[in-house]
């Protein structure tokens, strides 16, 4: 997470622009922390297994990463997630995060 921005002034004119963007890295760094705080250590070191350069350093170490922390596993678990989430919403004709709850 970060931003960048930038401005210029002449005597009689102001300009100035910005931005800001997510850094994946600190993403999941912030939450496996959280998880880690959580009590569960072994997903916090799943999550950070994600990451080439720590899957490389626990392989180093002797203590390989969990088989479900691979691109392609976590790529999986997104894909199954999304298509639970279409199904709950189109189930039965109700979207359940847009429908008026008091008409039942």
């Amino acid at each position: 997470m970060g931003s960048s921005s930038v401005a210029g002034q002449g005597v009689s004119f102001g300009l100035g622009f910005g931005s800001t963007w997510t850094d994946e890295d600190c993403v999941i760094r912030k939450d496996a922390r959280l998880i880690h705080n959580m009590g569960d250590a072994e997903a916090a070191r799943a999550l950070m297994c994600l990451k080439d350069n720590v899957r490389v350093a626990y392989a180093a170490a002797g203590h390989p990463c969990p088989v479900a922390a691979t691109v392609e596993a976590q790529a999986e678990y997104t894909e199954r997630v999304e298509s639970i989430s279409t199904t709950a919403k189109t189930q039965n004709g109700i979207d359940p995060f847009a429908t008026d709850w008091e008409d039942f």
